[in-house]
């Protein structure tokens, strides 16, 4: 515990919200649009009986999100463009009665040019997802989840972020106890999952899976406190549904997690660029795939010139397959490097499902074994 004297780091603030609104609510968010959405709600507490109106700086934003200082008022910029985008979006909560509500993040927004403060009113239709939770769980309700703040934001991708709150909703009891290591599972038909995690424009399965689902499950292992793998249900030769295995890590694998986002968050990242409104802020940490919210890499299109400078088990797997080497040979290597190693079962799928683009694999002969 901090001391009196002693300031808390705001990233080991927690981020908690009711399980109904993580598993049914579509926004179309991008991955800054959530952080703002993360920082906000980690100044609320699941104890508190009303909102209060949150206030902040984008200096404070930028270094909580690990951004580097930017003067020249770009940051400023396209972050007043991504609030006004958030306080344009609503989205419909299905209810456990059948029954729809619209609501939205917040009512208002004020911004002091002088200062660069922000001060943000969450919106009364988002209350009975925020406030009163622990009462409402030990009454029965569907629960609510909660992370750390350095958790969402060491993730990079707009989907990662989203499967990670919704997978790990189902980690929690109705009465909001973590099922501690007990490995979980949740199916979704592939349309449904596209639109909860908003990757409904990747129309093809190879897209989705390259672009969306597998780079979210390498982040998700990587710099959170849950391990999820996946696989697969055919309808004919056509994958109709996607089907996850999940349970949270061990205490030593949390805080290797733990170390691994906060040194994302630590590592100095570009400001936004005025030169791609699309992507405003672009992940650029060392050995870190590159995961821009409307370009996401896959892992595979980002492996290093040698096995010696994988960064994760996953990597040293599609390092592996790309060299022709099995799964035994990237086991190995992790263990070498003292990388935290994934069960057989995860690294069988990653392995089986790395895909190489021709002219990546031409660009990259020259591997080191």
């Amino acid at each position: 515990m901090p001391s009196k004297n002693q300031v808390k780091d705001p990233r080991e603030e927690i981020v908690a919200q009711g399980n109904d609104l993580i598993r049914h609510a579509r926004f179309p968010l991008t991955a800054l649009e959530q952080n703002v959405i993360y920082f906000i709600i980690s100044k609320v507490k699941p104890t508190d009986i009303d909102f209060m109106q949150q206030s902040f700086t984008i200096a404070e934003f930028c270094e909580v999100c690990g951004i580097q200082p930017d003067y020249g008022g770009s940051q400023y910029r396209t972050i007043r463009a991504a609030i006004k985008s958030i306080r344009d979006k609503s989205a419909w909560v299905e209810m456990a009665d059948g029954s729809d509500i619209l609501v939205c993040w917040f009512d208002t927004y004020k911004i002091d040019r002088k200062n660069g403060t922000i001060t943000a009113t969450l919106s009364q239709s988002i209350k009975p997802y925020l406030i009163g939770l622990i009462e409402r769980a030990k009454a029965g309700g569907d629960g609510y989840t909660q992370s750390h703040l350095y958790t969402y934001l060491a993730m990079q991708s707009k989907y990662s972020k989203r499967l990670y709150e919704i997978l790990k909703s189902y980690l929690y009891s109705a009465g909001g106890t973590e099922k501690s290591y007990r490995l979980t599972f949740q199916d979704y038909e592939l349309d449904e999952l596209k639109q909860l995690l908003n990757a409904y424009n990747y129309t093809r399965w190879v897209d989705f899976k390259r672009k969306a689902l597998e780079p979210s499950i390498v982040e998700i292992n990587e710099v959170t406190d849950i391990i999820v793998s996946y696989s697969v249900t055919k309808t004919g030769r056509r994958v109709s549904m996607v089907n996850f295995s999940f349970q949270h890590k061990q205490a030593i694998e949390r805080i290797g997690a733990e170390t691994t986002a906060k040194k994302v968050l630590d590592t100095p990242r570009k400001p936004p660029s005025s030169k791609n409104t699309s992507s405003p802020i672009e992940a650029s940490h060392s050995g870190q795939m590159t995961l821009d919210e409307d370009n996401e890499a896959s892992l595979s299109d980002k492996l290093p010139d040698s096995w010696e400078n994988c960064t994760t088990h996953e990597q040293l797997i599609c390092f592996a397959k790309a060299k022709g080497h099995d799964m035994d040979w990237a086991y190995h290597r992790a263990m070498v490097s003292t990388l935290p190693i994934l069960d057989k079962v995860a690294q069988k799928k990653i392995y089986d499902n790395c895909e190489f683009d021709i002219n990546i694999r031409r660009k990259n002969t020259n591997y080191s074994n």
